[in-house]
């Protein structure tokens, strides 16, 4: 004879006894959840109720809460998340069903959680969230620029060369992550440039040689990244062209030691690199 409770290795029906409880919904052998349903069916009544059930726009994220290893946990998601409840507001049309509606929101965490959710079901079309945080960073650099010139002259190169370009790669390389860390290096060593000039009381119409060589002398380690700014502004003659030394080639398999230190402070300080991109860097480097 099988012995009763959690040790029981039949079910009740072949066990040949009455069963001690069944879901009211599904009539399987389970110990009831929410109101004589078994854990599976409370879900999907939860579920339901928060999406519009499986006919709805948010069908398919219907489907994915039904079908969660576990249920339990599903459950405690939908009691508690932050990302739940944002559900709930697309479901009831309050928050709109695009990527700018869930940039804007205040709860950041949450909008991300579902917005991740959304696009792994096919309910939101895919995007490059990469190469969105760099026009925001952008942006963002932009706006800390007091000199009004100095800003328009880098919202121009920004616009029609760094940000132009990333678009480009992006739309050529059909990955989901761009690269952005060019980018960035681009931008920063132009506004650190003009700042340099602008300390010598120029800008970079006057600017010579002199102050290139001085710049490239005392800069920091990115401070010949200028190169494609420089190259830029001179396409437009916006600056006379300047003389730049060439990218050193790498002969041999390991770079000297004091390039390594300098590259390893460069990733340590350097807050116009992307986070990810310096630690990466230097798990390589150290």
């Amino acid at each position: 004879m099988s012995p009763p409770g959690p040790r029981a290795r039949l079910c009740a029906g072949c066990a040949g006894a009455p069963p001690l409880a069944t879901c009211r919904s599904c009539g399987a052998e389970e110990r009831p959840y929410i109101d004589g349903c078994c854990v599976r069916c409370a879900l999907a009544t939860r579920a339901a109720e928060l999406t519009g059930g499986p006919e709805g726009q948010l069908g398919a994220v219907y489907g994915a809460i039904v079908a969660a290893p576990q249920p339990h946990s599903a459950h405690n998601w939908l009691r508690r998340s932050a990302s739940a409840r944002l559900l709930r507001e697309v479901a009831s049309g309050r928050l709109a069903l695009t990527h700018e509606d869930l940039d804007a929101h205040p709860a950041r965490r949450g909008a991300d959680y579902l917005r991740h959710l959304l696009v792994a079901n096919g309910v939101l079309a895919t995007r490059d969230d990469a190469l969105v945080r760099l026009e925001a960073w952008v942006a963002g650099r932009l706006a800390d620029i007091e000199d009004k010139a100095q800003r328009r002259l880098l919202r121009s190169y920004a616009t029609w060369r760094v940000l132009r370009r990333a678009r480009q790669r992006a739309e050529a390389a059909g990955a989901p992550r761009t690269a952005t860390r060019y980018a960035k290096v681009n931008l920063g060593s132009a506004i650190a440039f003009l700042g340099f000039l602008a300390s010598r009381q120029t800008d970079l119409a006057a600017a010579t040689q002199a102050d290139l060589d001085d710049w490239l002398a005392e800069g920091p380690p990115s401070a010949p990244e200028v190169r494609d700014f420089l190259g830029w502004a001179a396409d437009r003659r916006l600056a006379a062209p300047f003389d730049l030394p060439g990218r050193a080639r790498q002969e041999g398999p390991l770079a000297a030691d004091d390039e390594r230190w300098a590259t390893a402070r460069s990733l340590l300080h350097d807050e116009d690199i992307d986070l990810a991109d310096r630690v990466a860097g230097l798990l390589v480097l150290l």
